[in-house]
C-alpha cells in the first residue's frame, strides 16, 4: 500500500485481515471503516474486552498477538487456549509462556540470536572462540487453529493445525520444528522426521524445570535400543546385526533415531563436554550455518575457513561432489554420515567415532582421519538410563549409565510400551 491509499474489500465470508510488513519498527497507521472487531488480544489493556468478546461470541474468529508469534484460531478453539489455568489463569500469563516455549527456547536450540532469545554462554562462547556468526531472528511466526492442509498439522508459517494451541503441545513446536531441522542432521536411512522432534523434547525440559508440572513427552524406545546395542556385543558384523534388529525392524525409525541423538547429547553432558547436553543441536546448527556459508562461497573462501569449521583435511569438491560432463559422479559428496561424526566431535570437543561404530554408523576413511587429527578424548561406549518419556524429566541427563559389554540388563521395571502413532510424528 502507498501512503494515503484507500483498498476496498469485498468478501462473501469475511475473516480477519493481516498486513504484513517488509521492514520491523515504521510507524503506520490504518483507518478502518464498516468493519466488525473479532476477538482481539496484543497486551494486558485488552484483557477485559478480548474476555468479553470470547465469551460474547459475536464472531467465529479470534487472534492472541505476542512479540514473535501470533495464533490465528477460531472462537472455539481459542476459547479451549486460553481457557488452560497451567499459565496462571491470566492472558497476560498465557503470552509469557507462548514466549518462552514456542519461540524462545526452539529458537535457542537451533542456534539464533535476537529480540526475547535466551543467550547462553556454552552456545554462544562456543560460536566466539571459533569466529562463528550467530544468525539474528527477529521476525513474527504465525499458526492458524482451523483446519491442517495435510494430516492433523502441516508446517510452515504460518503453520495450521486441526488442534487448538498450547504453548508446550508436541504438535505445535513439532510444526515449528519442521522449519527448523536440517536434512544434515540425518543418519544414513533415518526417517525425515527424526530430526523434527528435539525443539519440542528441549521446551518440555525447560517446563518441567520450572514448573514440575508433567510435560507430557512422547515416549522413545530406550529399551529397544539398550537391548540391541548389547546384543550387538561380540557379533562378527555389529553394523550389520543393528542394521536388520534395529534400525530396519520398523518400518518407520524416527523415534530409533531420536534417541540415538539425545544419548549422544547425554554423553557430552556427563563426560563435561557441556553443561546441558540438549546444546550440542544449537552448536550443531551454528557450525551447520557457518559451513554452509563457506562451502557456498568461493574456493579460496572455503580454503581459509575449512580448519576452523573441522574440515581442514577436506576440498571443495570432496564435499559438494564431482560430476563429469555426461553427468557421471566422478567425486560423491560428503555423506551425512561423514559430516556428522565430524560435526559432532567438532562441537563437543570429543571424538565420536567409536560412539557412531558403537550404534552401527558407518562413516569413510577419510572422516575417521579428519576426526583422528582432532586429538580429542574418546565418547565412551555407555548408555544412559530413561523411562520412555522420563528424558525431558532429566533421566538419563542425571548420569545414570550402564557400559555397552554385552552383558547388561536393562534396569528398570516393565515393559517398553509401544510408541502411539500420530498424523505428525
Amino acid at each position: 500500500m502507498k501512503s494515503g491509499e484507500t483498498i476496498t474489500l469485498t468478501s462473501p465470508y469475511g475473516g480477519p485481515i493481516q498486513i504484513d510488513f517488509g521492514i520491523n519498527d515504521q510507524p503506520v497507521s490504518f483507518t478502518f471503516e464498516q468493519v466488525g472487531e473479532h476477538p482481539f488480544w496484543d497486551d494486558t489493556s485488552d484483557n477485559a474486552v478480548f474476555s468479553a468478546k470470547l465469551a460474547a461470541g459475536e464472531y467465529d474468529w479470534a487472534e492472541f498477538v505476542t512479540p514473535a508469534f501470533e495464533i490465528h484460531s477460531t472462537l472455539e478453539k481459542m476459547r479451549e487456549s486460553v481457557s488452560n489455568t497451567r499459565w496462571g489463569g491470566t492472558l497476560e500469563g498465557f503470552a509469557a509462556a507462548t514466549m518462552r516455549y514456542i519461540h524462545n527456547f526452539p529458537h535457542v536450540l537451533a542456534g539464533f540470536k535476537g529480540p526475547n532469545i535466551d543467550v547462553v554462554p556454552e552456545i554462544h562462547d562456543f560460536a566466539t572462540a571459533n569466529g562463528f556468526t550467530i544468525e539474528n531472528l527477529d521476525l513474527v511466526k504465525h499458526m492458524n487453529a482451523d483446519q491442517a492442509t495435510c494430516g492433523a498439522g502441516c508446517s510452515g508459517n504460518p503453520y495450521d493445525a486441526y488442534w487448538a494451541f498450547d504453548p508446550i503441545g508436541h504438535g505445535d513446536i513439532h510444526e515449528m520444528g519442521h522449519g527448523l531441522e536440517k536434512s544434515r542432521f540425518r543418519l544414513e536411512g533415518w526417517n525425515y522426521h527424526a530430526s523434527t522432534n528435539p525443539y519440542s523434547y528441549y521446551s518440555k525440559t525447560q517446563y518441567y524445570k520450572t514448573t514440575e508440572g508433567d510435560p507430557d513427552c512422547q515416549s522413545l524406545p530406550f529399551k529397544d535400543a539398550f537391548v540391541a546395542l548389547q546384543a550387538s556385543v561380540g557379533r562378527a558384523n555389529p553394523a550389520a546385526y543393528l542394521k536388520t534388529n534395529y534400525w530396519d525392524a520398523v518400518e518407520d525409525n524416527w523415534s530409533r533415531a531420536a534417541s540415538m541423538t539425545i544419548q549422544m547429547m547425554m554423553t557430552a553432558e556427563h563426560q563435561g563436554a557441556l553443561q546441558d547436553g540438549w546444546h550440542l543441536l544449537a552448536r550443531l546448527h551454528i557450525l551447520e550455518r557457518e559451513f554452509d556459508r563457506a562451502i557456498n562461497s568461493s574456493e579460496a573462501i572455503w580454503d581459509a575457513k575449512k580448519a576452523s569449521l573441522g574440515f581442514a583435511n577436506y576440498s571443495k569438491k570432496e564435499i559438494l561432489g564431482e560430476k563429469d560432463a555426461t553427468g557421471k559422479v566422478i567425486i560423491p559428496p560428503i555423506s551425512n554420515n561423514d559430516w556428522m561424526v565430524i560435526a559432532v566431535s567438532k562441537v563437543t570437543g570429543m571424538d565420536y567415532r567409536d560412539y557412531f561404530s558403537m550404534w552401527g554408523q558407518a562413516f569413510s576413511a577419510k572422516a575417521n582421519d579428519q576426526v583422528v587429527a582432532f586429538n580429542h578424548s574418546a565418547a565412551e561406549r555407555r548408555f544412559f538410563v530413561t523411562s520412555p518419556n522420563g528424558y525431558c524429566k532429566g533421566e538419563g541427563f542425571d548420569g545414570n549409565n550402564l557400559p555397552v559389554t554385552g552383558s547388561q540388563v536393562w534396569p528398570l521395571a516393565g515393559a517398553q510400551p509401544r510408541l502411539m502413532g500420530d498424523s505428525f510424528r
